[in-house]
């Protein structure tokens, strides 16, 4: 193996790639594209939430969750409907078909990181954690697009 490849940026990218690839692959014999989860989860948590509070907490434009909604709402995993108020503004609500699609993804998400995590003890697990954690730091650092919207609530001080 020559050095590019034994690089800590290679090996991260590889083994990013096939965990995404083997989650993609699962997900999608479910019948939901697996960008589709991230916005159901938002759903489950947030019961008639509005369309431009799903675009905010995902940093999407509107357009790209129009599709999305459109297409989870023809599969039967969600509904939508005008708020009683205001009959301007469109509320989102999971069926239970999406409730059972959210279950059947997490436990999928959950039984792949065992796998992924098979042979490492929990203090190499904790030590992996915090290294990611201050490799996303560091990241972030990095002058370019700025992407601090996935930056995940209370993530900097999390212990193991």
């Amino acid at each position: 193996m020559n050095d590019k490849q034994d690089s800590v940026q290679h090996l991260l990218f590889q083994a990013t790639h096939l965990y995404l690839s083997k989650n993609f692959t699962q997900v999608s014999k479910m019948g939901i594209h697996p960008g589709q989860i991230p916005m159901l989860g938002i759903v489950s948590e947030n019961e008639g939430i509005t369309q431009s509070e799903i675009c905010k907490k995902l940093n999407i434009k509107p357009s790209t969750a129009t599709v999305s909604l459109k297409r989870m709402e023809k599969n039967g995993m969600l509904r939508r409907a005008a708020d009683e108020r205001d009959q301007r503004v469109i509320r989102v609500y999971l069926t239970e078909r999406g409730r059972e699609t959210i279950r059947e993804s997490k436990e999928i998400m959950t039984q792949n990181e065992k796998t992924m995590l098979e042979g490492l003890s929990e203090a190499e697990i904790c030590l992996m954690k915090r290294m990611l954690r201050q490799i996303y730091s560091n990241l972030n650092r990095i002058s370019g697009e700025d992407v601090s919207w996935c930056h995940c609530e209370g993530e900097e001080n999390q212990e193991c």
